[in-house]
């Protein structure tokens, strides 16, 4: 079958799965899989899947996620016996392992030669480059004992740039929404069913950023102390939240801005999604529905007309019953030029985006 969901360790291939959740998102570095398959068991052993095994998994001959397995939980009741394991892709150690890197200290270098830097060739993971890295850092410090993850966002950050994973496991550096779906998604034709989830929790009605930076006071022995600050707003948050942030050393009052303006509006953006579910994994193309694609969506009920970017995907198998669900988000929500969050006419936009 071209559709057949198979877990390729070595030159043995496993199928037969009861179950499959396969998750994929823009806010992770690192894909994800949890697979169930029952009467597993051979001779009172188990089958062979067990952590730490590098393994790919594959949808027919394409393939999703490259990784290991991450953990196995064997089940044993009267009727049947089952085993259910869950892993990541290679990525995934970028996130769980601190970085390390030496040197861990960089004066006006480009995000590309900072991520090299860090990505250690230990890790066996390489780098994918699909958006302008030139960008160039005044000063860019390892915070000790943040991860390898965490460090190459920071280095990131503002810039529209995100760091996934390709199917092989590698990292990749590329831009949001940088290509477009085949298909457009629309209710009452490839979806099935659709909601909208708003969520302000992580909202507030200020952003402020404070800290010093300390510059060359014009001798070897003295210098000069600067405070940093800077404040940014979101109008739709109209009681008193205020969110405040820690200023890194180097930081100019300009980048403190930027830096307010964009926890604002990426903040805003993810407080709303729509949630679409299908019930087929591929375009009508034949291209798998995958994270980071921008599609236009229109689902009139909800008021929502106009292009999305697939913040995170699930495939799903339960038995012989396969779904997809995504979660959709405006684009320019990761827009490299952030501006403070306003209020907006509500003519001709669903009444939850203001």
């Amino acid at each position: 079958m071209s559709d057949l969901v198979t877990l390729n360790i070595g030159p043995d291939i496993f199928t037969g799965w009861s179950e499959v959740a396969i998750n994929r998102s823009i806010d992770t570095v690192a894909g994800s899989f949890e697979l169930a398959i029952v009467d597993v068991w051979d001779d009172d052993e188990v089958i062979g899947l067990y952590p730490l095994q590098r393994c790919k998994l594959k949808v027919g001959d394409r393939s999703l996620i490259t990784g290991y397995i991450d953990k196995q939980s064997p089940t044993i009741t009267e009727s049947n016996s089952a085993v259910q394991i869950s892993g990541r892709c290679k990525t995934g150690d970028l996130v769980d392992c601190s970085s390390v890197s030496t040197p861990g200290e960089w004066k006006n270098a480009s995000i590309e030669k900072i991520v090299r830097s860090v990505l250690n060739p230990q890790f066996g993971i390489n780098l994918v480059i699909d958006a302008d890295l030139s960008k160039k850092l005044n000063k860019f410090n390892v915070n000790f004992g943040e991860s390898v993850f965490e460090t190459i966002s920071r280095a990131c950050e503002n810039t529209a740039i995100l760091p996934l994973s390709t199917v092989d496991g590698d990292l990749l550096l590329t831009n949001v929404g940088s290509s477009r779906a085949h298909d457009d998604l629309f209710y009452g034709g490839n979806i099935d069913s659709a909601s909208v989830d708003v969520d302000f929790t992580n909202r507030f009605s200020s952003y402020i950023i404070k800290g010093q930076k300390t510059g060359d006071g014009g001798t070897w022995n003295k210098q000069k102390t600067n405070n940093i600050y800077a404040e940014s707003s979101d109008q739709y948050i109209d009681r008193y939240r205020p969110k405040g942030i820690s200023a890194d050393n180097q930081i100019s009052n300009t980048l403190a801005k930027r830096r307010v303006d964009w926890e604002a509006q990426v903040r805003a953006g993810r407080s709303v999604s729509v949630k679409v579910e299908l019930p087929t994994w591929e375009q009508s193309n034949g291209d798998l529905w995958r994270e980071n694609l921008i599609v236009y969506t229109y689902i009139p009920r909800l008021r929502v007309d106009g292009d999305m970017v697939v913040r995170e995907i699930t495939y799903k198998l339960n038995g012989n019953n396969r779904r997809l669900s995504m979660s959709l988000v405006e684009p320019d929500i990761y827009a490299p030029e952030p501006k403070p969050v306003k209020k907006k006419s509500r003519k001709g936009k669903a009444v939850w985006l203001g």
